[in-house]
């Protein structure tokens, strides 16, 4: 199976693919190395994490490998978080499929922020 096989294979087993459908989210499959959010920049959107790594860098101290095998879906920005600039760059150094969920999108489906909310955040705990 091909890696952009096994990364399908990873978001529909968590059913994402097919609420991704639905919701206007955008799905990214990406190849590193570059940067999805810039450290102080205000986020655009949300990111879920469902195959591959990035890494999160807070500028001080080494950057922290969040890989999707590992920890299952992910949100690497937090809900609360869209509205103040990114405490971490975020990068993929190699390979990564991700949603990312438009703020617009966000504002307009209450329901797709409570969804999301039930994902754990790349940070640690679940995020809302």
């Amino acid at each position: 199976m091909t890696n952009e096989g096994l990364l399908s294979t990873a978001a529909r087993a968590h059913g994402i693919d097919r609420i991704a459908a639905s919701e206007g989210w955008a799905r990214l499959q990406l190849r590193g190395p570059q940067v999805l959010l810039y450290r102080e920049h205000r986020p655009a959107g949300l990111y879920l994490l469902v195959g591959g790594a990035v890494s999160l860098d807070p500028g001080e101290g080494p950057p922290e490998r969040i890989e999707a095998a590992r920890t299952g879906p992910c949100l690497l920005v937090a809900l609360e978080e869209l509205e103040r600039p990114s405490p971490v760059a975020i990068a993929i150094n190699e390979r990564a499929e991700l949603y990312f969920v438009p703020r617009s999108v966000l504002l307009a489906r209450p329901t797709l922020r409570a969804a999301l909310a039930s994902f754990p955040g790349a940070r640690g705990g679940a995020r809302s």
